[in-house]
């Protein structure tokens, strides 16, 4: 009989932009990889006869050949769903039966593209030889966990221009191509200030905006727009553009 492939020793989860990059090292160890691939020895013709006789009597032996992987992988319940009436079995209570893919893999790493939920996801991996019913699974790996967090700002606002009326300052930028942005702020302060004041309490959509608070003719102003995305609580928010304008 084949042996039960060995435990994967050690597997490692990282987000990589959008994407949780799992890899593992082989079951084991790179002793036990080597040994895996190597060939078995041809049978002589003498054996291949005796083997062909004795296979009507003989149980089917099991599946052999290098060790596959199997992942598998639980994730955490939905924060913003309401509770069950009934009660349910926790998802952390035993290891997932059906893996992530759906047939085993040589590889030694898997790529996932997830959302920014900030639900934990947590993985296993499996040595496997054979399919279906001749499947043998090692034991499973011990477990990687990590929740998806959304740390990647927008870029900066660009070509951001001003044109000036009496009373009034006109702001105009290109849009931003991010899918998840909310909006930009836009922001001013005087010359020789470094208090800025808040002009949009809310991100607003529109590229452009003008300000008409306040404004006192022959005074220098310094706008800053940024741009948010919708991550909760708190957004990312790209670096500053900003814009000196005289008020007339």
């Amino acid at each position: 009989m084949t042996m039960i492939p060995d435990k994967v020793p050690e597997i490692r989860v990282a987000m990589r932009g959008h994407d949780i990059r799992l890899e593992w090292e082989p079951a084991g160890g790179l002793l036990g990889w080597l040994l895996d691939r190597v060939l078995p020895l041809e049978p002589s013709p003498v054996e291949e006869r005796q083997a062909a006789s004795a296979s009507g009597s003989r149980a089917p032996a099991a599946p052999s050949g290098p060790t596959l992987y199997y992942i598998y992988r639980d994730l955490a319940p939905d924060p913003l769903e309401l509770p069950s009436k009934r009660a349910v079995p926790s998802p952390w209570a035993s290891s997932p039966a059906t893996p992530i893919n759906a047939q085993p893999q040589p590889g030694l790493s898997l790529t996932e593209d997830v959302p920014f939920d900030d639900r934990e996801r947590c993985y296993q991996v499996r040595g496997v030889r054979g399919t279906g019913a001749q499947r043998i699974e090692g034991e499973p790996s011990a477990r990687a966990c990590i929740v998806p967090i959304d740390t990647e700002p927008p870029a900066a606002p660009t070509g951001l221009m001003a044109s000036v009326e009496e009373g009034r300052i006109d702001l105009r930028w290109e849009p931003n191509g991010e899918e998840d942005l909310r909006g930009y702020v836009v922001l001013r302060r005087t010359s020789g200030s470094d208090t800025l004041q808040l002009l949009t309490p809310e991100p607003i959509i529109a590229t452009r905006y003008t300000d008409q608070l306040n404004l006192l003719a022959g005074q220098m102003y310094i706008y800053v727009v940024e741009a948010v995305d919708t991550r909760v609580p708190l957004p990312n928010v790209s670096d500053p553009v900003e814009i000196p304008v005289t008020a007339r």
